[in-house]
């Protein structure tokens, strides 16, 4: 009975596979994208151990923030009626993960790079955050409702996951000289 409540709850294992990787992508491609601006500087003051020790510890934390973000994801479709997010979890979450992503990454490069709003980024944070939550409403609503779009998100999700079989290991190694260094750190 439970099985049964839980299954009528959450959308199928491929549609979180899918959407799953989609949030992979944006987060370790942003890391990764990183990685290559500071690579030069570390390889100057870094021997290699540590550089592939903080890479690790990177690629760790990013596999555990795509599953917190899914997980979230995963709390609204068991909170939300099926009709709003189970039956068209690929297309809004991935709606949904993009515009959390990009806003994100937006509201730290708007704030970073100006000293002024700088000092204003936690007041920022809350009409920030709301715009955020319409603007994801609304575009979460009204853009599965386009037939191309959604056909174009469903390949796009597709092809985001051949990065599963790259990222996935990575994250693996990453754990794996984690506790490593637990262990044998002297």
């Amino acid at each position: 009975m439970l099985r049964k409540m839980l299954s009528n709850r959450f959308p199928d294992f491929q549609s979180v596979v899918l959407v799953f990787s989609v949030i992979c992508m944006f987060l370790y491609g942003w890391t990764i994208v990183n990685i290559a601006w500071k690579l030069n500087s570390w390889l100057s003051t870094l021997n290699p151990w540590e550089i592939f020790s903080l890479i690790s510890y990177l690629m760790v934390f990013n596999f555990l923030e795509s599953t917190v973000i899914l997980a979230g994801l995963l709390g609204a479709c068991f909170i939300l009626p099926g009709s709003v997010l189970k039956e068209r979890f690929v297309d809004r979450g991935i709606i949904t993960v993009v515009c959390i992503l990009v806003s994100m990454a937006s509201h730290l490069m708007i704030n970073s790079s100006d000293d002024s709003l700088r000092i204003n980024f936690l007041r920022s944070l809350r009409l920030w955050w709301l715009f955020t939550f319409l603007l994801t409403t609304v575009l979460t609503w009204f853009l599965p409702k386009i037939p191309v779009l959604v056909k174009w998100l469903q390949e796009f999700a597709d092809r985001a996951t051949v990065f599963l079989f790259l990222l996935m290991p990575l994250s693996m190694a990453g754990f794996i000289v984690i506790v490593l260094r637990f262990f044998f750190a002297g």
